[in-house]
């Protein structure tokens, strides 16, 4: 194998004459993936070779899509970003969950759009942190995502929500608030009905409505 390291059965070993070998291998023996870590990361067990080898490419081709998120351009970390969405599986959502830290700001859109559509609750803690990301569209992203989850765990969470500056926040907490049809966000949702900005007063008309109609179902 060109002296390459490589698992499998030792059919011969021939040692050199004059000098002294002290190693436990012998004829008949395994060569395990453990005898080189560099060997564990290069083997991917399937039931046939064809198999493994397109394993071996999917992981390859996660790394790139994973450095390109990291260290690419805007529209190389948008499109490796679609690419891991397509993917799916544990490892590319642990890469889209990465893009959260970008820079910038588009990455991180896009990688809120791509999970919180995934509604997967493994994901509702790495979306609440982006709460707190400085740029305002993302976080009302994240606000508008995390109602679409409608978890009951979520509530004092977005409540607070309701008592940001910003409109476009408050306006997507009420939404989030309505979908998750808690009605212990009653009391917070009919204070708001005195916020200045209009869009978020007919919002949280909404949200309130909505918690009555899910209500009503759940008693019916």
């Amino acid at each position: 194998n060109d002296f390459l390291p490589s698992v499998g059965r030792i059919l011969a070993l021939v040692e050199p004459a004059g000098v002294r070998v002290d190693a436990a291998w012998g004829e008949g023996l395994e060569v395990t993936p453990h005898y080189d870590p560099l060997l564990a990361k290069v083997i991917a067990h399937e039931r046939t070779r064809a198999e493994a080898l397109e394993r071996l490419e999917t992981l390859a081709g996660l790394q790139r899509l994973t450095r390109a998120v990291e260290t690419g351009t805007a529209p190389q970390a948008l499109k490796a970003l679609n690419a891991l969405g397509e993917l799916g599986g544990p490892r590319a959502l642990s890469a889209l969950v990465t893009a959260f830290r970008s820079p910038l700001k588009e990455v991180r859109a896009a990688a809120v759009r791509i999970l919180g559509a995934r509604r997967d609750p493994r994901l509702l803690a790495p979306l609440t942190e982006v709460l707190d990301d400085p740029d305002l569209d993302v976080r009302v992203l994240a606000t508008r995502a995390l109602g679409d989850f409608r978890d009951g765990r979520l509530l004092p969470i977005l409540r607070p929500l309701l008592q940001e500056a910003s409109l476009d926040v408050r306006e997507a907490a009420a939404e989030a608030l309505g979908k998750l049809g808690d009605p212990q966000a009653l009391a917070d949702l009919v204070a708001r009905l005195q916020d200045p900005e209009a869009l978020v007063r007919r919002r949280v008309a909404w949200a309130i409505g909505e918690i009555a109609v899910q209500s009503a179902d759940t008693v019916g």
